[in-house]
């Protein structure tokens, strides 16, 4: 019975909560908008008991013997976010065509959406409710030691994201076991549901693969899998960097077999310079961003008689949106682009311009055949964080008039250089373009076979 104890003591001796909550407990005084985020539940006391309250609520709705994840499978998917759920999807649908059992799961909100119909949602069971309370009680003297020394703040206002960790880590360990799988997948490395289910999968001697979704930073953890599917060359060299974020203890996990198989997420490639019936301007931003300045830009942009199309990122705050709708709200020429509602191929179907800062939608509008212009709204430390002006990826605009300008060009700017664009997405141009998906499950099956891939493996 209390082998599933036996397994979480082990993982959490190699990799113990502050590493399994990576960016709370790792990288928070190099990442600002965690570190200023406050929970409206201060204090140790209502922090400790947060996180029981929590999941002991929703026991009423959830049946003991509900969950369908005892399914036998080949392959145990998890995404936590929208853009996980894409970067996932076409592996996902190539490797149901080859005839492999599949088990996806995602967040309960998340499976509600028809989009991702064929996922099941995340739901603890009693028992794993009543094992996530037990590893509070007895892990609470060393996380509370831990965290005093490391962030005394976490204990006043994130002591329950840490504790999280004894809930997925009793979820993972109960449907890893019953599913049988022979390979888990996930497209994030450092948030605390896919740590933890990695860490469950190592520890139960489970094959692991990740297929990155988004554009990677030094501050990540050191990359240990199994198999590890990149975009491109630049994620590899990024990760070289991130070698020693990685616990002192000895956790015998390997270096990934590493395969560039290129963005993942479904995009068409646009001709920028196509007949439109107007020749739109996207303006993408994020969590990052100060809404004021989100204002200026794009009362700005205006001036340009072009409309502009706002897309906001998918954790962007509830505020934030109001604002922009309120503020633009009898405005012919401002229209939004929800990312819960249309697709970011969608959205750049209607684009020739994405303005932007730091974020990595700069690379999907370029392999869109969107020309993305760079441009820093708010202060921030780290310019061009992801080197896409750098690589000559995307043009920088220093202010409006820059941005204007760029806009007005006849014809417009130049695209940006297929070298450039291949270095972040190594599919870019090649007959793997569009078939990302296939290639990461050809391989995936040939790696559970015993057979050649189709492209050949690269060292971290």
């Amino acid at each position: 019975m209390f082998k599933w104890y036996s397994v979480a003591k082990r993982i959490l001796e190699k990799e113990p909560e502050v590493w399994l909550s990576y960016l709370q407990g790792q990288q928070l005084d190099k990442i600002t908008h965690l570190a200023e985020r406050k929970s409206r539940h201060s204090g140790f006391l209502l922090q400790f008991i947060k996180h029981p309250y929590s999941i002991v609520r929703t026991l009423d709705l959830v049946p003991q013997n509900s969950n369908k994840s005892t399914n036998k499978c080949d392959y145990y998917v998890f995404a936590g976010t929208n853009n996980q759920l894409s970067s996932l999807s076409s592996t996902i649908d190539a490797l149901k065509i080859k005839d492999q059992k599949v088990i996806a799961i995602t967040s309960e909100s998340l499976a509600s959406d028809t989009r991702w119909k064929d996922y099941q949602a995340l739901k603890l069971s009693h028992n794993d409710v009543i094992k996530s309370i037990f590893l509070m009680l007895i892990r609470t003297p060393k996380l509370y030691t831990d965290l005093k020394n490391l962030h005394p703040n976490a204990l006043k206002y994130w002591y329950s994201e840490f504790c999280s960790v004894y809930s997925y880590l009793a979820y993972f360990e109960r449907t890893l076991t019953e599913s049988q799988a022979s390979c888990v997948i996930t497209s994030n490395d450092h948030s605390i549901p896919n740590r933890c289910l990695l860490a469950v999968a190592h520890e139960l001697g489970i094959k692991t693969a990740y297929l990155q979704h988004a554009s990677v930073s030094n501050i990540f953890p050191a990359l240990r899998v199994n198999y590890a599917f990149l975009d491109g060359e630049s994620a590899l060299d990024t990760y070289k960097q991130c070698e020693a974020n990685q616990p002192g203890t000895n956790r015998d996990i390997p270096k990934p077999k590493v395969f560039l198989t290129g963005q993942k997420k479904p995009i068409n490639k646009f001709n920028s310079n196509k007949s439109l019936p107007a020749q739109n301007i996207g303006f993408a931003i994020n969590t990052l961003d100060n809404i004021k300045d989100v204002l200026e830009l794009s009362d700005q942009l205006l001036t340009l008689n072009k409309k502009i199309i706002i897309r906001w990122h998918p954790r962007q705050g509830k505020s934030d949106i109001d604002r922009l709708k309120n503020h633009f709200h009898e405005v012919e020429n401002i229209s939004f682009s929800d990312p819960y509602l249309e697709t970011v191929d969608q959205y750049f179907a209607r684009t020739s311009w994405l303005v932007s800062g730091n974020s990595s939608i700069h690379l999907e509008a370029a392999l869109a055949g969107v020309l993305p212009i760079y441009y820093q709204m708010s202060p921030t430390n780290s310019p061009d964080y992801y080197g896409y002006v750098k690589s000559g990826l995307a043009v920088i605009a220093d202010d409006f008039d820059e941005i204007k300008n760029i806009i007005e060009q006849k014809p417009l700017s130049n695209k940006v250089r297929d070298l450039a664009i291949r270095y972040y997405s190594s599919t870019y141009s090649t007959p793997w373009e569009g078939n990302e998906g296939t290639l990461v499950a050809e391989c995936l099956i040939a790696l559970k076979e015993g057979r050649s891939t189709p492209i050949q493996p690269l060292n971290l």
